[in-house]
């Protein structure tokens, strides 16, 4: 992997740009405060063009996964890998969305989106640090196993200290059908409504109820539904706006909705969601 020279200046001038554009939709629209996504961006995206911070990523992730045999993260090479060259270990994998290849060498698509889906349950809920970029070209597939492959840990994040408490604490709300705990939870989580008031957050948690009382029932939600959830949730917002959504929620859920999207173009028995 080699970083060309210009990319570091084109990525300054990109951020400038989103910056310019957020301000301008937060004047228009004014339901959210996107100067902390772009904030967000601008600590992690150049931590990406960074190879020596990714390869500190992609070893602390080997060691995570050590004692996984259908788990690997391959070698850095840290003897040939400087700030604009990182050198690793060879796998000579199938791109996890070639299904022909898959199929041809008689791998369990099923059993390979589960392993997928507990990487990332792993990484989020035990050891409170995440690869956010599980798009196809960075997950690949040994036949023998099979194995997954993990690539790409430049943008990596590591989560505050109690966000799994909190996550657990939002579960137990959520199967007990309550949504002003939900609430509170979330606050806690970092949202926040413009206004400042609890309501907001409460008809948030009740979408979310909704939501989870389906997929109970269904076991799964496809394409068209969620583009539907998706209309319910941005009109809740409307109604209520949010101020605040954290940084590591935004890419926790872009991190969800690519596994998700694996799974309907693999048609895996396995929902993420």
């Amino acid at each position: 992997k080699v970083q060309y020279p210009e990319i570091a200046a084109l990525v300054e001038s990109d951020l400038a740009n989103l910056r310019a554009l957020f301000r301008a939709i937060d004047w228009l629209e004014g339901d959210f405060d996107l100067s902390a996504l772009v904030d967000e961006m601008g600590r992690y995206v150049p931590r990406e063009l960074d190879f020596l911070s990714e390869a500190s990523h992609a070893e602390r992730a080997a060691r995570l996964f050590a004692g996984r045999d259908d788990i690997h993260v391959p070698r850095v090479y840290r003897e040939f890998t400087t700030r604009r060259v990182l050198v690793m270990e060879f796998s000579d994998g199938i791109k996890i969305t070639d299904r022909a290849a898959l199929d041809a060498a008689g791998v369990d698509i099923d059993r390979v989106m589960r392993t997928l889906v507990e990487a990332w349950c792993e990484q989020v809920l035990v050891h409170g640090f995440f690869q956010a970029d599980p798009h196809p070209g960075n997950l690949l597939v040994e036949p023998s196993g099979p194995r997954l492959v993990l690539l790409d840990w430049g943008l990596a994040k590591e989560l505050p200290v109690d966000f799994r408490a909190q996550v657990l604490a939002l579960v137990l709300a959520l199967l007990r059908r309550d949504p002003q705990e939900m609430a509170r939870v979330l606050a806690s989580l970092g949202f926040g409504a413009r206004d400042g008031s609890h309501d907001g957050l409460v008809a948030l948690s009740s979408v979310g109820l909704e939501i989870a009382r389906e997929l109970a029932t269904t076991g799964s939600l496809g394409p068209d539904r969620l583009e539907a959830i998706g209309e319910e949730l941005l009109a809740t917002v409307r109604a209520n706006p949010l101020v605040r959504i954290p940084s590591h929620m935004v890419l926790l859920g872009r991190a969800l909705g690519l596994l998700s999207g694996l799974a309907r173009q693999l048609d895996a028995g396995v929902d993420p969601m």
